[in-house]
């Protein structure tokens, strides 16, 4: 997300050519700021982690960590049962994936694109 965030700003940081007003000046520090982030993600935050989350072998957990590992675990095996199915059936995903496609293409066309009506009541 970064890099993606860095190559939007640096057209603008680098545009300024004759004719064109001046780049403002809060578009550099944003650029700044998004490669600080950068920078302290990849190298601080995993060493932060490290620090603060530690193991916990032999800790008795609590009903909060116990409810929510129920309900991961419950979606986890609804995930490998509909996996499981989906890879056994190919074709019908398949025509699953065209007909969604085929829907949104549809939906595309129906619906209205404005945030005006057409034909605006001026009231």
């Amino acid at each position: 997300m970064t890099v993606s965030l860095v190559a939007v700003f640096v057209p603008i940081l680098l545009d300024g050519g004759p004719g064109r007003p001046a780049v403002p000046r809060i578009f550099h520090d944003d650029h700044r700021a998004i490669v600080i982030s950068l920078v302290v993600s990849l190298t601080t935050t995993p060493m932060m982690c490290a620090l603060l989350l530690r193991t916990e072998r032999g800790r008795p957990h609590g009903r909060l960590y116990l409810a929510s590992e129920a309900v991961f675990e419950a979606v986890l095996n609804f995930y490998r049962r509909t996996l499981t199915i989906a890879l056994r059936h190919p074709r019908s995903v398949m025509l699953t994936l065209a007909a969604v496609l085929g829907l949104n293409f549809y939906l595309y066309a129906v619906v209205p694109k404005g945030f005006v009506p057409q034909q605006d009541t001026d009231c």
